[in-house]
């Protein structure tokens, strides 16, 4: 037997009726030049609005954080500028202030001692008169009366009713005295008169009739014009 090549046999399979089955034959599409170049023509527009879609982000993304930065830049200015200006504002009213104050800081350290000055003159005007006797007055009232400038004119004194009672007894004959409750204690009011013959005096002789006033009042009024620097 030669055995240079044995050709293997081929048995085709038989269906029930024992016929051999047909093959369907599948038909194979192949692309057109036209399909193709759609094809790669939307690959490409793919591939372009991948890469513009990326670019445009990244680009937009960066502009953004620009814009941003500029934008809190502009504001963290416009603050700041604001705040500075509030500042000044301040500055300038508390340096108004502070001249003002130190204006009247003066003015009240002069009130005050102005105010001092008059509590102590009150003090030692009153305690003087409180502490004036019958005999210190009657020697007050001597040396009133010698400033009279006529002797034939007659002494009239006004006096605080209590002083009045201290000075019945020593008080000379020829002394007309009249009381005055409104007066301060160890004040008195002068009157020269001419002397009374008629009981009567006429107008022009009141209205000549000088007056010498030592009241408490008026020497309180002369302190307080002494200390204040009114004329």
């Amino acid at each position: 037997m030669n055995a240079t090549h044995i050709t293997p046999f081929l048995f085709s399979s038989l269906d029930a009726s024992g016929q051999e089955p047909q093959l369907e034959e599948t038909a194979l599409s192949v692309p057109t030049a036209e399909e193709l170049q759609a094809q790669v023509f939307a690959a490409a527009q793919m591939d372009g609005w991948t890469v513009g879609h990326d670019e445009g982000f990244t680009a937009g993304k960066d502009e953004g954080w620009i814009a941003g930065k500029l934008e809190g830049r502009i504001a963290g200015n416009t603050e700041g500028l604001a705040a500075a200006a509030t500042e000044v504002v301040f500055l300038r009213t508390l340096a108004a202030e502070l001249a003002n104050w130190e204006e009247e800081t003066r003015e009240f350290v002069e009130r005050m001692t102005l105010s001092i000055a008059l509590d102590v003159a009150r003090f030692v005007i009153r305690k003087e008169a409180r502490e004036t006797t019958a005999d210190a007055l009657q020697q007050q009232l001597q040396n009133l009366l010698k400033t009279l400038p006529l002797p034939t004119l007659t002494p009239h004194l006004v006096l605080h009713p209590d002083d009045i009672e201290s000075l019945r007894d020593s008080a000379p004959g020829a002394w007309t005295i009249t009381p005055d409750p409104l007066m301060e204690r160890g004040g008195v009011r002068v009157q020269a008169r001419p002397p009374e013959t008629s009981g009567q005096t006429t107008g022009a002789e009141r209205f000549t009739m000088p007056e010498w006033d030592a009241r408490i009042e008026t020497r309180w009024g002369e302190a307080l014009s002494k200390l204040t620097g009114a004329d």
